[in-house]
């Protein structure tokens, strides 16, 4: 019974932000910031290095952020208060 209700507590805690940054822009995904962990101390703390828009699309300009909370996130989120989320970034085409 223990095991569901940590499982379901993980799950719960799943979810996916998108940030436009320009309304309708479209764009293909960063190749060096696709998918990276983030981490943050209570949710107000930055832990690792903010992600660098500039270096993140080179030649061209950010167009939206994604950021994620995967199971395991939740899991670590829920037991020791650190976030754990990872953004992608969308760049103009």
């Amino acid at each position: 019974m223990k095991t569901v209700m940590l499982a379901a507590l993980a799950l719960a805690g799943c979810y996916q932000a998108t940030f436009h940054l320009e309304p309708k822009a479209t764009g293909g995904y960063s190749q060096s910031v696709n998918q990276t962990m983030h981490i943050q101390l209570l949710g107000l703390f930055e832990v690792s290095q903010p992600v660098n828009l500039v270096s993140a699309c080179r030649d061209r300009h950010p167009v939206a952020i994604e950021e994620q909370l995967a199971p395991a996130g939740a899991l670590v989120n829920l037991l020791v208060a650190i976030s754990v989320m990872n953004p992608t970034v969308r760049c103009s085409e």
